[in-house]
């Protein structure tokens, strides 16, 4: 399940790129941002099942598809949220400005960003 990594990394992105006087604030956002996901997935998976009209095992594993595509898509965004913030602090970073947290060049996030020339083998 995707549930518990991911939600452990918006609260690491949270905490570690927000202002210590906005901690509490950010924390919030992401608490409420993980309940409002799972409520929705409710919603969803129900609505899902009352246009089968019928419930037996078929069905419900189509109305559980609806949960799968809500997490890929949470996935999807929680890697272009932290593929922006990464971007932003790099950017910051070069400029010679204070960042929370210094990040250095990764292959496997952009390979613009890497110094140097790339190495292939």
């Amino acid at each position: 399940m995707l549930g518990a990594p991911a939600s452990m990394t918006a609260f690491a992105v949270a905490r570690d790129y927000n202002p210590a006087r906005t901690l509490g604030t950010a924390s919030g956002v992401v608490n409420v941002a993980g309940w409002l996901g799972t409520v929705i997935g409710t919603v969803l998976f129900g609505s899902a099942l009352d246009l089968q009209g019928e419930t037996d095992p078929h069905t419900m594993r189509l109305a559980l598809l609806v949960l799968v595509a809500s997490q890929a898509f949470g996935a999807w965004r929680l890697v272009v949220w932290y593929r922006r913030v990464r971007a932003d602090s790099r950017r910051r970073q070069g400029a010679g400005e204070p960042v929370p947290v210094a990040i250095g060049p990764r292959k496997w996030f952009d390979l613009r960003e890497l110094e140097g020339p790339v190495v292939t083998e």
